[in-house]
């Protein structure tokens, strides 16, 4: 099977990590093996993003683990710059489970002035629903809430717990709009 990293190598040298800034980030498995859907994967993946909290490596404002990718929003931290952010994480999930491997780049997408973190959030949240990977009547595993932050989209979820309907249409509205590379 070819081996495929992401197609970020050439932000690399421009890659500019800035303690205090919101990025938005994804990262796949190698191949896109769909290996962070099993619950034990899926459990250190979500422990190992909520630890970027308690060791003040940043700050998570949201995120999901999909079945091959994982898209987290983050305000840095001042201890490590983002490529480190992101290797320490998958070097955990790695770690307890070899069966996971990582492409070698992400996507990485700071916030500028006047960009709404919600609208990330929301999009991070919505994320499974629109890829038909669970009905909108299904509370998606993979959701890792900030322990900071309630968006106001959580307020309004149905039963306190589900997307509504029509949020599958904004949801993929926003995603037209983000940079190439971001799914």
């Amino acid at each position: 099977m070819p081996y495929y990293s992401r197609a970020t190598a050439k932000l690399l040298p421009g890659r500019n990590s800035i303690a205090g800034a919101c990025y938005f980030l994804t990262w796949c498995t190698r191949n896109r093996v769909r290996i962070l859907s099993e619950p034990a994967v899926s459990s250190t993946a979500s422990d190992a993003i909520a630890r970027l909290d308690q060791t003040h490596d940043g700050v998570v404002l949201a995120a999901t683990i999909m079945p091959d990718h994982i898209h987290v929003l983050l305000t840095l931290g001042g201890r490590l710059t983002i490529s480190q952010v992101v290797a320490k994480t998958k070097a955990t999930v790695s770690r307890a489970h070899p069966s996971v491997h990582w492409q070698l780049n992400f996507f990485e997408h700071r916030l500028r002035n006047g960009a709404s973190t919600e609208d990330f959030a929301f999009y991070i949240f919505m994320n499974p629903y629109v890829a038909k990977l669970c009905d909108v009547d299904v509370i998606w595993p993979g959701w890792v809430p900030s322990s900071r932050v309630c968006w106001s989209f959580e307020e309004k979820l149905r039963n306190g717990r589900f997307p509504q309907m029509e949020w599958l249409a904004q949801a993929k509205r926003f995603a037209e709009t983000l940079p190439a590379g971001a799914d």
